[in-house]
């Protein structure tokens, strides 16, 4: 009786011990930041760029007011770097163009990224991440793509997008991505201009205007809202396109949510299904990272 007793006593010690680790796993989190005991921890964390990883609020792509022709997919190797964090990713897009040259569909996604950043990124973010490393996949955005205007001998093309954020991102804990839903819808407009040059074929100008949502944690605001913008030029050769822009989004809350960076791309344009194209990506306010991408672009003729 006395050994049955003892092994009830190791059993029930064993399984206290282990709800309390469990318990104060986080024991620096709620020292750091005092810890109320009522809040729950999520209400810590500040949905904007400036309080998540690269990938969580990413500055959307600047149409150029004209709809792709072809079936696109873009494979690409992503880095994120500042002085405190580092992030490597996949990045994945495709579109299908639904109906020629009035709709497409696009589909994008980061599958996964791996991260490390220091404590004062860690703290700054409320992250409950201790090592401040670790691994997350992201959220996906689906988007559909409608010309309005096109080849109009005077007015620029117009291009009219309405785009999803899925909540199905992971990693809300250690600040990666939001875990909350989003939306934007954009118009963009754009005018090519034929430069009488050998090497140079074309100039393209475009603009970009829009409105970005997305959901909070903040019981006074259920969700942010954003003016979408940007900008850009392109030049066009046989071989080659290169663009230069600058774009972002300017958020109601001003809790870092006004991001703005400069983009700019370049291109293969030599065969008609396989090109590469290499991007930089310079954050300026509210997105501070220098940032890397290396594309593989696959076209498929319909």
């Amino acid at each position: 009786m006395l050994h049955l007793k003892t092994i009830f006593f190791v059993f029930f010690f064993a399984l206290n011990s282990h709800f309390a680790v469990a318990q104060n796993y986080h024991w620096w989190w709620y020292e750091y930041h005092e810890y109320d005991g009522v809040t729950p921890w999520q209400n810590y964390l500040t949905m904007s760029p400036d309080y998540f990883g690269p990938n969580a609020f990413p500055i959307p792509d600047i149409n150029q007011g004209r709809l792709k022709t072809n079936i696109e997919l873009e494979s690409a190797l992503e880095g994120h770097f500042n002085s405190h964090e580092q992030t490597y990713n996949l990045y994945t897009k495709l579109f299908i163009p639904l109906q020629k040259d009035k709709v497409g569909i696009t589909f994008s996604m980061i599958p996964i990224e791996f991260y490390s950043y220091d404590t004062i990124i860690r703290d700054k973010r409320f992250s409950r991440n201790h090592e401040g490393k670790g691994n997350a996949s992201g959220d996906l955005y689906i988007g559909t793509q409608i010309q309005l205007l096109k080849d109009h001998p005077k007015w620029p093309d117009l291009l009219i997008g309405i785009n999803i954020r899925t909540a199905s991102g992971n990693g809300y804990e250690s600040a990666r991505f939001a875990d909350s839903p989003g939306y934007f819808f954009d118009l963009s407009a754009g005018k090519t201009y034929s430069l009488k040059k050998s090497f140079l074929q074309s100039l393209r100008v475009y603009t970009l205007i829009g409105f970005y949502v997305w959901q909070t944690n903040l019981a006074a605001y259920f969700q942010d809202d954003a003016i979408l913008y940007g900008t850009g030029i392109q030049l066009n050769s046989k071989i080659f396109k290169w663009s230069n822009e600058i774009g972002g989004f300017y958020g109601y809350l001003n809790n870092g949510d006004r991001p703005m960076v400069y983009r700019s791309r370049l291109e293969s344009t030599r065969t008609n299904s396989l090109n590469m194209s290499v991007q930089f990506e310079y954050g300026m306010h509210d997105y501070n990272f220098r940032s890397l991408r290396f594309s593989l672009v696959y076209k498929l003729n319909r």
